[in-house]
């Protein structure tokens, strides 16, 4: 192909033929026939879904997603990774960027409920906050040693809308804040 490219807009490609699954030959409109090893084509992507276009993201010339550092979307808090965003796709790319955007979107639902958590005065409120951020975490409020308790979940891992979090971090950062808070090991949510 690098020896004899193929224009489609100049020359459509009409047939490519086979022969025991193997690649034969290109035949295009002005009966054009050249044989092959292999053949790589680059077309426009079509989104099968509107959803980032309604919501404003930004496309490019080759129908991926706009995206800055850390695969945000050019809208604040949509993420786009994958074949989304990425003019060669593979299952290695996806799957890095993957989890880098899963990363990223974590520490992102943690820097709101910081933002939440240090809004309030008074340490209860940090009990609902959490309840309000995490609707399935067990939380209880110690008043007496103004001790947040949050008891574990299967694997540690706690699920937010499709998104999993390790409470460990959570409370981590709880604990950062000059909050005490710990996971109690007896009880499971």
């Amino acid at each position: 192909m690098i020896e004899t490219p193929i224009m489609a807009e100049a020359n459509p490609i009409m047939e490519i033929e086979y022969e025991k699954e193997k690649m034969k030959q290109v035949i295009v409109t002005d009966s054009f026939k050249k044989g092959f090893n292999a053949l790589y084509v680059s077309s426009p992507i079509k989104k099968p879904f509107l959803m980032p276009i309604l919501l404003g993201c930004e496309p490019s010339k080759q129908g991926h997603f706009k995206v800055r550092p850390f695969q945000k979307a050019t809208i604040m808090g949509v993420f786009a990774c994958g074949e989304n965003n990425s003019m060669k796709p593979s299952v290695a790319n996806a799957g890095y960027k993957g989890n880098l955007t899963g990363a990223v979107v974590n520490e992102s639902l943690v820097e709101v409920l910081i933002t939440n958590i240090e809004s309030d005065t008074e340490n209860k409120h940090v009990v609902r906050n959490l309840k309000d951020f995490f609707p399935d975490l067990k939380i209880n409020y110690d008043i007496e040693y103004e001790k947040i308790h949050l008891f574990p979940c299967q694997h540690n891992i706690l699920r937010v809308e499709g998104l999993q979090i390790n409470i460990l971090s959570i409370i981590k950062l709880i604990n950062n804040m000059g909050f005490e808070c710990q996971l109690l090991e007896d009880k499971i949510c």
